[in-house]
């Protein structure tokens, strides 16, 4: 854990407190397409990566965050006490980048 916390992106976690307000979807909201996704997720025989893409404003971070959260709250096994479901995740943050300038 010590070397992958070295490469760690501070901000990029889900949860993570520099990211706040946290987009969610909202009750009865995107319902099939999270159903899709939990279903795809709950195959645990296969690897699963779910690429979320669109316009921006469209809710794919808030989709993402929701998809997180419900994976952190299932556990691995029933006899699991701290292993979840969630493997990973990687958020970016407009206000984590920088904008190039071109020389004039």
């Amino acid at each position: 854990w010590e070397k992958l916390f070295q490469v760690t992106v501070l901000g990029a976690e889900y949860d993570s407190p520099e990211r706040q307000f946290h987009p969610k979807c909202l009750k009865e909201t995107r319902v099939n397409l999270l159903e899709l996704i939990y279903g795809l997720l709950d195959k645990r025989e296969m690897s699963q990566i779910i690429w979320l893409h669109g316009t921006a404003g469209v809710g794919k971070s808030a989709v993402a965050f929701t998809v997180a959260e419900r994976m952190k709250s299932l556990k691995m096994t029933e006899e699991s006490e701290t292993e979840t479901r969630l493997a990973g995740t990687f958020f970016f943050a407009r206000k984590h980048t920088k904008v190039a300038k071109s020389p004039s």
